[in-house]
């Protein structure tokens, strides 16, 4: 085995805090995953303070990405060369074409959605790390978001009370956080959808063979016009926390209720 193959082959260090940045040599590349947020945008500040000369921040396409001149914006501020890579068509046809045949849902209430993604960029992100020869690859997911503020927040007042809980059940979302699924057919307006499957996996609507993610946009804007594909439900994190999570996915709402009625 050669020097080059035993690095290859050799268990990378985890970078588990920023305090071990500090190991990372300044003369090599770094990948970091990158959403324009501010949970990612940090870790880029930090590197370039750090002094390291080549960072590169990733973000992957799965078909909801409008935001790629406000990312390279801040990315390019921050010192850091941005990579917009457009990974719909992978994503539709991996991941989405197979969880519309397994009729995805999570716990019977919303389709699987965020989860399937997660392999998708965690790929692209070592494709990308690999194709640079960097040293490392960054991201700033975590458990939960909001366990160390609740920490630190009831130590430093201890006496704060609260007498009455929300009802997780009972919510409203302002109209204008919605992009696919704002009712905007007329009232009681009727519309006809065919949608053809062959072999488990949707291939055209109206008659019009698609590609899925063209399909997938077409059925997000006809189908959420109606104001179908809504979602609310907790979220099971880890040690018992939950988490209300919000989503539209008229498309999705549509292609699994198809699925399952031929199934039928």
């Amino acid at each position: 085995m050669t020097t080059t193959e035993a690095a290859n082959t050799a268990p990378s260090r985890l970078v588990r805090s920023f305090g071990r940045l500090a190991y990372l040599d300044p003369d090599r590349p770094v990948v970091t995953l990158f959403s324009g947020g501010l949970d990612s945008s940090y870790p880029l500040l930090r590197l370039r303070r750090m002094g390291l000369r080549e960072v590169h921040a990733v973000s992957v396409d799965l078909g909801e990405d409008e935001s790629g001149p406000y990312k390279r914006l801040v990315a390019e501020a921050l010192g850091a060369r941005l990579h917009l890579l457009d990974r719909r068509a992978e994503f539709a046809d991996r991941f989405v074409a197979p969880a519309i045949a397994a009729q995805a849902v999570y716990l019977g209430i919303h389709p699987v959605s965020s989860t399937l993604s997660r392999p998708l960029i965690a790929e692209t992100a070592v494709r990308l790390a690999r194709s640079l020869g960097a040293q490392a690859v960054l991201h700033t997911a975590n458990r939960s978001q909001n366990t160390p503020a609740r920490a630190q927040r009831s130590a430093g007042t201890p006496g704060v009370r609260g007498r009455l809980l929300d009802d997780p059940e009972r919510h409203e979302v302002p109209e204008e956080m919605y992009a696919w699924s704002r009712p905007t057919a007329a009232p009681g307006a009727i519309e006809l959808l065919t949608v053809t499957v062959e072999n488990g996996r949707p291939v055209a609507l109206d008659g019009a063979r698609l590609p899925l993610t063209e399909l997938i946009e077409l059925l997000n804007r006809r189908v959420g016009a109606y104001g179908l594909g809504r979602y609310s439900g907790l979220e099971h994190l880890d040690h018992g926390e939950k988490v209300l999570e919000i989503r539209e996915m008229p498309a999705a709402w549509l292609l699994l209720s198809t699925y399952r009625h031929i199934e039928r």
